[in-house]
């Protein structure tokens, strides 16, 4: 293999491609050997067999340009063409609102910093002073929960709970216990 003398290289995708299969790797400045035929460099080896650490990677998928320092691999596993057309609609749909709660957000920062306390909106008023907007008392058993066991659904746990004199025993079926 020779030497590449590579700044940056830009991922295609006609078929969704990526270092499993399909799309192609496009080398923007040539080895020092390089002759002219652009299917040599392409076919030869992967970026991260080449350079492992790519200091400036730029990935096209419908608009998306990613500028960072990243090892390729861990780029090409996690930062799959399907994920970044995914992020790049979220982001063309929700930005302007996701801007503007931003600002919203400093806003009220602004306003808590210069002394406004915390307060309900006054629209929900209403609804905190309506009666009728009132949850049902806490079940037997659930007012006093100052003694409480918790384990796992064993017979022995069980019957010592029972004959410890708590006032709660709370099964945990997590771990082998669990019906999944």
């Amino acid at each position: 293999m020779h030497p590449l003398t590579l700044t940056h290289w830009v991922r295609t995708s006609p078929k969704g491609g990526n270092d499993r299969g399909g799309g192609h790797v496009i080398r923007h400045d040539v080895p020092n050997d390089y002759h002219g035929d652009p299917h040599r460099v392409q076919n030869q080896a992967r970026p991260s067999q080449i350079f492992p650490i790519l200091h400036h990677i730029f990935i096209m998928v419908a608009g998306v340009e990613i500028h960072t320092k990243v090892a390729q691999q861990a780029q090409s596993e996690i930062l799959t063409d399907g994920a970044l057309e995914f992020l790049a609609a979220i982001h063309r749909t929700f930005e302007s609102t996701r801007q503007s709660l931003l600002d919203a957000r400093h806003d009220a920062q602004r306003r808590f910093d210069s002394g406004v306390p915390l307060d309900f909106f006054p629209e929900t008023a209403a609804v905190r002073n309506e009666p009728s907007w009132a949850c049902a008392p806490p079940g037997p058993g659930l007012e006093d929960r100052r003694v409480e066991i918790t384990g796992p659904p064993d017979r022995k746990m069980i019957i010592n709970a029972l004959n410890s004199g708590a006032k709660t025993f709370m099964a945990d079926f997590e771990g082998k216990y669990s019906l999944v």
